[in-house]
């Protein structure tokens, strides 16, 4: 039996408190585990954050599936039901007073702990048999294959769950552990709710991701030896140090910046990244937390100039890889791996075809040909502007007629990373087809191509990372659009598929510079010829420091 660490504070339902008193001094559920430099500045830096159409659109996206999950709800449920249309205190009120008739699905609460120091907007509140817990909609997967242990009920269940009775084996899953902050929300809200007098007896949330159909993945947040309660308590108290510090001290966060996954989809990136840049932060490296930049800087260490200099194996780095990557840094630019003589390898058949596709949810819409032979490059791609159910098989034997075409001994088809075998085998898989003349698609690409990221991922230290879009600038390659990237062209289908012709040739632009990029990286390996072949000018990353 596990143990329960009740946080129980409040044996009686509590008024509701006035939204706006101590606002600036609260933490919501959004908040929690989130960067606590990112809260600091989303309160209190006056500069306006980056508008990010990428992030527009996935929080559209987000809206869009919880109405989906709401309307999917609203229509199967078999018990009461309220939506909080509301705002301010209002919200606050007509959410205290449906939890109060017990309600059994409360859509788009307000609840906020006696304290006014922890506040949440909670998707669905849901009254299990001994009180009520959160239920959060993501659009997002969230079970998966490890992680947390979890129930999983279909939506017409999601109020009769009743954790004091086993559940059979066959209903176990389990939770991903990369969205370990959807839990930190849910029990944020179950600590409010805990506190307001109203929540169920064993600490239990609920998360419905993507997952067709909707159903419910349900966590109990106590278990463990290092249970989503106490972690999220202990987060919680991070969050409110944090925005108690910047009430009194707007211009410096709690905490200095450091680089970590996070910072990718966050508004404030570059202004956070310029900083740690103009600093020589080691975070800016790979596998260098704050944790490790702390310990670095007791030793004297405290930049990406000090690590270049270390040997690869100084024992308070966790792996050589560190030293590679900030001597690449330094150089700005890349170096030989280790082992890598001169000259490199550059496959060079007669015929070469840099390939690349477009998807959209999950369809192929594009996939681009960059044919180059005798020193020519033609760009030929394969459309299907429809992007439709009905136009995609089609589409697809068209497809995998042209691969098929490029299965001779002459030719090499070059793509970057997993992505295009692994959606093309599984396009192929759901439509029942397959290239000409190969069992699978998988098959076709084992014998014909060649992963180019992984190519130079073998061969060379890059300085910040192996996308395409890292790798092809530090060869000299610039895309035409100002803001070329994956995410950024489904919006640009969305809008052509809305009747903007003009985004048609955006498309085919953006998927031509994506293969000819491919094409620029083997290129300059080729020209960076000192007279021992190709690659033999470009430095070992073992040569440090590097002469010149």
């Amino acid at each position: 039996m596990a143990t329960r660490h009740s946080t129980r504070t409040a044996a009686t339902p509590h008024q509701p408190l006035d939204p706006n008193h101590r606002q600036s001094l609260s933490v919501a559920g959004g908040e929690i585990g989130l960067c606590l430099t990112r809260i600091h500045h989303n309160r209190y830096t006056e500069a306006t954050p980056v508008d990010d159409p990428v992030r527009q659109r996935r929080a559209q996206i987000g809206f869009d599936h919880e109405k989906a999950v709401v309307d999917a709800l609203t229509q199967i449920s078999a018990g009461t039901i309220e939506h909080v249309s509301t705002t301010g205190s209002a919200a606050y009120r007509a959410t205290t007073t449906a939890l109060a008739n017990r309600v059994d699905v409360i859509f788009g609460g307000r609840i906020a702990s006696p304290d006014g120091t922890l506040v949440g907007a909670p998707d669905i509140l849901v009254r299990l048999p001994t009180g009520y817990t959160a239920v959060e909609i993501k659009a997002h997967l969230v079970v998966g294959d490890s992680g947390t242990p979890a129930r999983i009920t279909p939506l017409d269940a999601l109020a009769s769950i009743d954790f004091r009775v086993d559940v059979p084996d066959e209903a176990a899953s389990a939770f991903r552990p990369n969205r370990r902050r959807d839990l930190y929300q849910v029990a944020h809200y179950w600590r409010i709710l805990d506190a307001m007098g109203y929540a169920s007896d064993l600490p239990v949330g609920g998360v419905i991701g993507t997952e067709e159909p909707f159903a419910c993945a349900w966590v109990e947040l106590d278990n463990g030896k290092r249970s989503i309660l106490i972690d999220t308590i202990e987060r919680t108290d991070q969050a409110l140090e944090a925005v108690r510090h910047g009430s009194d001290h707007r211009d410096v966060p709690l905490v200095a910046p450091w680089w970590r996954s996070e910072c990718g989809t966050c508004e404030w990136m570059s202004l956070c990244h310029q900083a740690l840049v103009a600093a020589d932060d080691p975070t800016l490296l790979n596998h260098v937390s704050n944790e490790t930049r702390t310990i670095l800087t007791e030793y004297g260490i405290g930049s990406i100039t000090d690590i270049a200099s270390l040997p690869p194996n100084d024992e308070r780095l966790a792996e050589p890889s560190i030293v590679f990557q900030a001597r690449a840094w330094i150089h700005d630019g890349m170096l030989r791996r280790p082992g890598t003589e001169a000259p490199i390898d550059v496959p060079t058949p007669g015929r070469q075809v840099d390939f690349d596709i477009e998807t959209y949810l999950g369809r192929i819409y594009l996939a681009g040909f960059l044919i180059t032979e005798n020193g020519l490059s033609v760009f030929d791609p394969v459309v299907d502007w429809d992007g439709t159910e009905a136009s995609e098989a089609d589409f697809v034997r068209r497809l995998f007629d042209r691969l098929a075409s490029y299965a001779d001994d002459n030719t090499c088809v070059f793509y970057w990373t997993g992505y295009e075998p692994s959606t093309l085998s599984a396009t192929g898989e759901r439509l029942g087809l397959t290239v000409p003349g190969f069992a699978t698609v998988q098959d076709w690409f084992d014998t014909c191509s060649l992963d180019l990221h992984r190519w130079t991922k073998d061969r060379f230290v890059s300085p910040s990372g192996y996308g395409l879009k890292t790798i092809a600038p530090l060869c000299g390659f610039d895309w035409r659009d100002d803001d070329p990237g994956g995410q950024q062209s489904e919006i640009w289908f969305e809008e052509l598929l809305a009747g903007d012709t003009a985004m048609k040739q955006r498309l085919l632009d953006y998927n031509e510079d994506d293969v000819a990029a491919q094409l620029a990286i083997r290129r300059w390996i080729i020209s960076r010829d000192d007279g021992g072949g190709p690659g033999s000018a470009i430095p070992s990353v073992t040569d440090w420091p590097i002469a010149g």
